[in-house]
């Protein structure tokens, strides 16, 4: 069996946060965790987060996006959704963004989060698990 292309070059950062962050209703977007990296090479930056658990007070719609050097943002996603019935607990919550023909150089990458229903709180990384778990995002780019 013969490969057509090489995939050659990619290297992976992380980094978590043991910061829980409140969703209030209707605030706008409210950054939750970065990671700063450094490309050699024109390619695209794949993105991945992974949320160790989120909790709801009321009514909660949590969104998450991707955002790259303040300016780029990807598609928003629905992290977690609950209805009316109040104080509920979720499990892992996940989400990707894929960005290409990012440009030679230093680059900053955002996983943001928002709550647009009104009157609400929403929270992400429930308990503050920095001592047993931590949200975390991933970024594979071209080295």
């Amino acid at each position: 069996m013969s490969l057509v292309g090489t995939v050659s070059n990619f290297k992976k950062v992380a980094t978590a946060t043991g910061v829980q962050r409140d969703l209030v209703g209707d605030s706008g977007w409210v950054d939750h965790i970065s990671v700063t990296f450094t490309t050699t090479e024109v390619g695209p930056v794949e993105c991945y987060f992974h949320g160790v658990q989120g909790y709801e007070q009321g009514a909660v719609n949590a969104l998450g996006r991707f955002e790259l050097d303040s300016t780029t943002t990807s598609t928003e996603c629905q992290i977690f959704v609950q209805g009316w019935t109040s104080n509920k607990s979720f499990g892992s919550q996940n989400a990707y963004g894929f960005f290409e023909d990012v440009s030679v150089g230093s680059h900053t990458i955002i996983f943001q989060a928002r709550n647009p229903q009104s009157g609400t709180t929403g929270k992400l990384n429930y308990f503050n698990p920095g001592s047993y778990a931590a949200d975390r995002i991933q970024v594979i780019y071209r080295g």
